[in-house]
């Protein structure tokens, strides 16, 4: 079930970027921006009690990707059973870590380790999906997310990471390359339908 769910959660046409640990960084408190106080940020490990919140988050990503990037994706697919059941499965035998503001859910980074290949020589740490709600961005969380992954695949013994992002989503590539990920696959994509019409 996770190996096909996790396939369907790339979201994104391009394989593009990984990126190789270089350090840790656990900063989960987050305080001024600007003149604006903020309720104060705690990072911490998804527990069951999450799930809809994190579905809910999840479906956001998905309206976001559908509406840009994506036309190929089922709406509203992070609410059905099977997307319970796939959330379910990252949370009791992956990773899920969220973003607590003033007791609600603001963010997510959902990963697991890649089992490795025969043919491969680098076995990975992948970021699934991962979503901050707009309220709270640029203060740091989504980078703060990912090191909180970093850590927990070095105490794995993973020393790479990969992510998959759109190629039209610049924005998402510059986060992901700000935070050390480089370029790496280009997945390339043909509707033979339309060709043969052509």
């Amino acid at each position: 079930m996770f190996d096909i769910c996790r396939n369907v959660m790339r979201l994104h046409f391009c394989k593009y970027i990984y990126g190789n640990i270089t350090g840790v960084l656990s900063n989960h408190n987050f305080g001024f921006k600007g003149e604006v106080r903020l309720e104060k940020i705690v990072i911490r490990k998804a527990n069951i009690e999450d799930l809809s919140a994190i579905q809910a988050l999840n479906n956001e990503l998905f309206d976001l990707e559908l509406q840009n990037y994506d036309p190929t994706l089922v709406k509203d697919w992070p609410l059905t059973n099977e997307g319970k059941e796939y959330f379910e499965d990252l949370i009791a035998n992956h990773y899920v870590s969220v973003a607590i503001q003033a007791e609600e859910v603001v963010g997510y980074l959902a990963g697991s380790i890649n089992q490795k290949g025969s043919y491969e020589t680098i076995q990975y740490g992948e970021i699934n999906n991962m979503f901050i709600r707009d309220t709270v961005r640029g203060l740091g969380i989504g980078s703060n997310l990912i090191n909180e992954f970093k850590a927990y695949c070095k105490k794995n013994g993973i020393d790479n990471l990969m992510v998959t992002a759109s190629a039209n989503n610049i924005d998402a590539i510059s986060f992901y390359k700000k935070n050390g990920f480089d370029d790496f696959n280009l997945m390339l994509t043909m509707n033979i339908t339309k060709e043969a019409n052509e």
